[in-house]
Formats: C-alpha cells, sequence, structure tokens
C-alpha cells in the first residue's frame, strides 16, 4: 500500500483498493495514528478533518469480452454529496487479472486520459507494477464540481499483444482531491467513499 501525506485540507487516496480493502480517503488522522505506531489509534489529532459528505464513483464503456489490440474507451464518473466544492486533482484505474501475475501487472497495456482543457488525449502520470494507473489533472484551471453533480473524465486502455488473456478487474475511482467552501477558502474536511461505492468492474480478454 502506497501511503501519500498532503497539507492540512487535501486529501489523496492512492491505495491500491483491492489491496487496501476501503475507498475512503487517508486523513490526517489515520496516517498519524499508523506512524505513531500501536496504541495511537485512539488519540484523534485537533485538526483531524471532519467528514463533510459522501463520495461516490462508478464507469461505463468497459465491454464484456476483449481481444488484444482492443482499446476500450471508458467514462469514470464520479459525484460528492456535500455543503462543499469538490476540486479533483487526480483519479485512478486499479487493474489485476484473476490468477495473474501482481509484480508485472500492466505488461503490454496503455493508458491515456482526455484533457478538457488542451483537448489532448494525454499520457497517464505514473502506474505502479501492481495493476495501479494514476492520472493528474493541471493544477490550473481547476476544476470545481459542486453537490449533486455528475462530473467525469475519459479514459482509454489499450490491451496489447502482450497482455495475458484471461477475466481482468477494473477499480475506477477519483484518487485525490480537495474541498473549498462557497467563498473558495479551503476546508479540512473529506468525502466519505464506502466499499458500497466503488464499483468493479471485469471484462475477459481473449486470444
Amino acid at each position: 500500500m502506497r501511503l501519500n501525506f498532503r497539507l492540512e485540507g487535501e486529501h489523496i487516496m492512492r491505495a491500491s483498493i483491492r489491496r487496501a480493502g476501503t475507498a475512503s480517503a487517508l486523513t490526517t488522522g489515520v496516517l498519524m495514528a499508523a506512524l505513531m505506531g500501536p496504541g495511537s489509534a485512539s488519540a484523534t489529532p485537533v485538526n483531524a478533518p471532519a467528514k463533510a459528505g459522501t463520495l461516490k464513483n462508478a464507469a461505463s464503456g468497459i465491454p464484456k469480452t476483449m481481444r488484444h489490440g482492443q482499446t476500450v474507451h471508458m467514462t469514470l464518473y464520479y459525484k460528492q454529496n456535500s455543503p462543499d466544492i469538490l476540486v479533483p486533482s487526480s483519479f485512478g484505474v486499479s487493474l489485476y487479472k484473476t490468477g495473474g501475475n501482481t509484480s508485472d501487472e500492466l505488461r503490454g497495456i496503455t493508458a491515456s486520459w482526455w484533457d478538457q482543457v488542451t483537448h489532448r488525449w494525454e499520457r497517464f502520470s505514473w502506474a505502479t507494477k501492481e495493476g495501479d494507473i494514476y492520472f493528474d489533472l493541471p493544477a490550473s484551471p481547476a476544476v470545481k464540481v459542486g453537490s449533486g453533480i455528475l462530473a467525469h473524465v475519459y479514459i482509454r486502455l489499450t490491451f496489447g499483444t502482450a497482455t495475458p488473456s484471461g477475466v481482468w478487474h477494473f477499480w475506477p475511482q477519483l484518487d485525490g482531491y480537495s474541498l473549498l467552501d462557497k467563498h473558495g477558502k479551503s476546508v479540512n474536511a473529506y468525502l466519505d467513499g464506502s466499499d458500497k461505492d466503488i464499483r468493479m468492474y471485469q471484462s475477459t480478454l481473449r486470444s
């Protein structure tokens, strides 16, 4: 699991969903408890973020079956419900194959996302060999999503000839974000995304 620490008021979920077992943002309090060691989890920091609302993720465009060389055009949807404004900073997709080699999960797979500002397909920002692909949004101009609005990003995933055949699992999610109040001021809060709010999809890659 990869733990990331950001300034107060910003949250990031960069931990593989299938291994972390949760889609909730890693908050300051959780990270401090992990760093302080056993017996410290009950000590809540004074500046621990508060729960502001909920975050849900979903996707479309993932076929039931695929062929080598095929490109999947996936749409990642996300929606927050809170009194605040969501400013996304990154999103990602976790991939793994049933019975696959987790030390080289992304062999033969290429990924890009559609930047609605530049109107270009951009290469993924970085990935892990375990199958986690991340796409970082430019800091400016910032994307701002109000409560109850269904926002989306477009992702392309190409499964090349070197990609092993079999059943592939997809976990798409908004990965990093910050929250602003109605005056545009950063708030020290997070959005709760429980396991049931992160959907898993699967597709069979045939030879």
